[in-house]
């Protein structure tokens, strides 16, 4: 008996991992199926929010970590948030909705940095929660 035990405790946790559902039990089911992705220097991710929503979750993200906003517009289908760091790096929020969900890009400096889009990204993330 414990024989049979041993692997079926050890695989059953595994094919969480494989199939990608962590993400999904750990986030709640904020992150949309696609998960967070960098590409193009932006990190991409869709929500199952609102823009409005997306958008006040972004805000709190910003104030969080002192970013300074330069530039801001939301409507029912879109959102644009701009902001500067101290360091005086770049920050761009894109948000998309597209009637199911809202499609999000970060993007930290001109060239793109990888740390700091995905950290913002999941305060967004965790805000929505």
């Amino acid at each position: 008996m414990k024989r049979r035990l041993v692997p079926a405790v050890i695989l059953i946790p595994m094919l969480f991992l494989v199939t990608g559902c962590i993400p999904f039990l750990l986030f709640g089911g904020a992150i949309g199926a696609g998960g967070m992705k960098y590409y193009n220097d932006t990190v991409h991710l869709e929500v199952d929010s609102s823009v409005f929503q997306a958008h006040n979750a972004a805000i709190r993200a910003l104030e969080k970590f002192k970013i300074t906003i330069t530039d801001q517009k939301v409507d029912n289908f879109s959102s644009r948030i701009r902001g500067k760091f101290a360091d005086e790096d770049l920050l761009m929020i894109d948000m998309k909705y597209t009637g199911v969900i809202t499609e999000i890009t970060v993007r930290v400096g001109l060239l793109g940095d990888r740390k700091r889009s995905e950290r913002i990204a999941q305060e967004i993330v965790n805000n929505l929660r």
